[in-house]
């Protein structure tokens, strides 16, 4: 199948964090003999209609991932796992956030490779806890507890202790401190009773923090190195593009004048409708002044009739209108007053004036 045919067109999922902490995930001694490779880690999400997807591989998660088709609220786990989580978490917790897929991840197998001298099966630990009125219950080996906390009757706040140990702790303690894990009755415990059960697992977990820190440390300054390498040579690249680019340098040169001309071009044709404008009104007004008597100044008349403020409308149009009639008494001082306020719209005083003396030479 082609990897387009998983590629989602709608991956915005609600950040929605199952999870406090993806730090604590749980991992047995000699780790680094149960790790498991990417091509064998089954992963699954939820698409934009809550549908779970999968399982695929790490290699193809990864692959979508480098090409951006992996959403950072996107909610994925692993097949084995309960819960699910958003990618940003996974990617935050392994810290890798080039390559998250591609690191090798805990086995999840209830079969872990624990030294048998030091740990106890889970049929042959001893769990006791406190019922709602503080009486002691017990004791129950690990297998029937880790059945009633499937099945939800064992409360998170719900107090239990190993026979062997002192003090009592929550199950929500007791569970996190495991790293979330859906059968944390079923791991194996200490024989040691001064040993709590995730003395052993927390020493794993800090060592394993240490590890990934130094790798996110690692990936920084290889980040930082990248960055100063692509400065370097597009620098680089800015002094050879004459010697080596010298064809797309003149492509680049020929696109911006062209631009440019079109800009030059553009600006031209704008003035010269504007010529336009203010010469067609000049026109009108010299056609329509020629029933003037010949002692009347016209440009005297003209510079009368555009010094009139604008602002108010009505008043333009009444002072030009009486400043005509009494020019002329065959001149429609109402008609010529609409169309000079039409004709002249937003053209400046002094651009109109300017035309008027070029042309009345030529009169």
């Amino acid at each position: 199948m082609s990897k387009n045919a998983y590629k989602r067109d709608d991956r915005s999922l609600p950040d929605t964090s199952l999870r406090s902490s993806f730090s604590d995930i749980y991992s047995p001694i000699s780790a680094s003999n149960n790790l498991v490779s990417p091509e064998s880690i089954k992963w699954v999400y939820k698409d934009s209609s809550g549908v779970e997807q999968g399982p695929f591989d790490g290699l193809c998660m990864q692959e979508w991932y480098s090409e951006g088709w992996l959403e950072d609220t996107l909610l994925m786990k692993r097949a084995e796992e309960h819960e699910f989580y958003t990618l940003k978490e996974f990617a935050l917790s392994v810290g890798n956030y080039l390559e998250p897929f591609l690191i090798p991840q805990p086995s999840l197998s209830t079969s872990y490779r624990i030294e048998s001298s030091l740990v106890v099966s889970p049929e042959h630990t001893s769990w006791i806890y406190r019922d709602p009125n503080g009486v002691e219950q017990g004791p129950f080996d690990g297998v029937r507890m880790q059945e009633w906390y499937s099945m939800k009757w064992l409360q998170d706040n719900l107090l239990i202790r190993r026979i062997e140990e002192a003090s009592f702790y929550t199950i929500a303690q007791f569970v996190k401190r495991l790293g979330n894990h859906p059968e944390p009755f079923l791991l194996p415990a200490p024989v040691n009773p001064a040993v709590s059960q995730w003395s052993i697992h927390e020493q794993i977990l800090i060592t394993q923090r240490e590890t990934l820190r130094a790798q996110q440390l690692q990936l920084t300054a290889l980040q930082q190195q990248q960055q100063q390498l692509l400065q370097s040579s597009l620098a680089l690249g800015l002094v050879q593009e004459g010697v080596f680019d010298e064809q797309l340098l003149k492509s680049e040169h020929e696109q911006k004048q062209k631009s440019l001309n079109r800009l030059r071009d553009a600006v031209d044709s704008k003035v010269k409708n504007k010529e336009k404008i203010i010469q067609d009104f000049v026109d009108w007004c010299r056609e329509s002044f020629k029933p003037l008597e010949a002692s009347i100044d016209k440009t005297g008349l003209i510079k009368q009739l555009l010094a009139v403020p604008s602002s108010d409308k009505e008043t333009e149009s009444k002072v030009i209108n009486e400043t005509v009639s009494s020019a002329s008494k065959i001149i429609d001082g109402k008609k010529f007053t609409n169309e000079f306020i039409t004709k002249r719209g937003d053209l400046k005083a002094e651009e109109v004036l300017k035309k008027w003396s070029e042309t009345e030479e030529n009169h």
